[in-house]
């Protein structure tokens, strides 16, 4: 498999609207981007299926005194033997909860080790996104 640019332009859509989807405490539709047996694990419990995933983008979701920005970087995309693609890009997080503008540095950043499939329509969404913290802020482990 050749990871052309259309293919790298789907991904990074998707990967964005991953991002986008929790920081404008829309996280309710965050399962709509996992295949139905999608996988969100590494920080906090393990979420697998489409209840699960659809549980937690519900209950971040609820979460509306928390602005939240994470930024997506370096990504890194590799195709694998059976048509998947494995991706590894590193997350910043900017969060601050309460009223007014909070602090601007950054509470954690975390590596994700994602992979992605087609689904029967042809988009590509998750099967599995692994994070892995690198650096955290007392406030982040404090949550």
């Amino acid at each position: 498999m050749v990871i052309d640019a259309q293919i790298r332009h789907e991904l990074e859509n998707l990967i964005y609207e991953h991002a986008w989807l929790i920081d404008n405490h829309q996280s309710e539709r965050l399962a709509d981007l996992y295949l139905e047996d999608g996988r969100l694990y590494g920080i906090g419990p393990e979420r697998r299926g489409r209840a699960a995933l659809e549980a937690h983008g519900k209950a971040r979701a609820a979460i509306t005194d928390r602005a939240a920005r994470h930024v997506c970087t370096n990504l890194r995309l590799f195709p694998m033997e059976d048509g998947r693609i494995s991706g590894r890009l590193m997350i910043t997080l900017y969060s601050y909860d309460g009223d007014g503008l909070g602090p601007a540095d950054p509470c954690a950043i975390a590596d994700a080790h994602d992979i992605y499939a087609q689904d029967k329509d042809g988009k590509w969404k998750f099967v599995e996104r692994r994070l892995e913290l690198a650096f955290e802020s007392e406030a982040h482990r404090n949550r």
